[in-house]
Order: structure tokens, then C-alpha cells, then sequence
């Protein structure tokens, strides 16, 4: 696993789950989940779509993704 920096992670980043591994086929991902919290949305780049959270069950989504999602709704009900 690699050691953070303060550089790595924004300033008032909270961090929400630690080390979670993800087991691929061909490698394990440890990662670590972080909630930070901004006054208006980020810009995206032209390729990319803001869905609204109301919307997320009609995408597929990285069973990563999914498990960051299922700690975000249980520790803050915020889905």
C-alpha cells in the first residue's frame, strides 16, 4: 500500500473508508474513499455528463464505485 501525503488528499477532505480491497482478475486495488464537499460543481470535460443522483440506478457503475456509494449512503444517508 502506498503512504499519503498531505499533498495527495484536498484540504477538508473527509476521509470515509480506508483501505478497501478490490480484487480484479488481474490485480488488487487497495483504495481509499474521501468526501469533499464544494460550493458549485466542478467543470467536466466536454466528453464527460453530471447525472443526477436520482438517476444513478440507471447506470453501470464499477463494483468500486458502488461500494464508495453504499459507505456515502450509510454513514451520511446523503443518496
Amino acid at each position: 500500500m502506498f503512504a499519503e501525503t498531505p499533498a495527495d488528499v484536498p484540504a477538508g477532505a473527509l476521509l470515509l473508508r480506508q483501505n478497501v480491497k478490490h480484487v480484479l482478475t488481474h490485480r488488487i486495488i487497495y483504495a481509499d474513499f474521501y468526501l469533499l464537499e464544494v460550493g458549485e460543481k466542478p467543470v467536466l470535460p466536454s466528453n464527460y455528463i453530471w447525472i443526477p443522483e436520482s438517476e444513478i440506478d440507471n447506470y453501470a457503475l464499477p463494483r468500486l464505485i458502488e461500494i464508495m456509494l453504499e459507505n456515502i449512503t450509510n454513514k451520511f444517508n446523503l443518496l
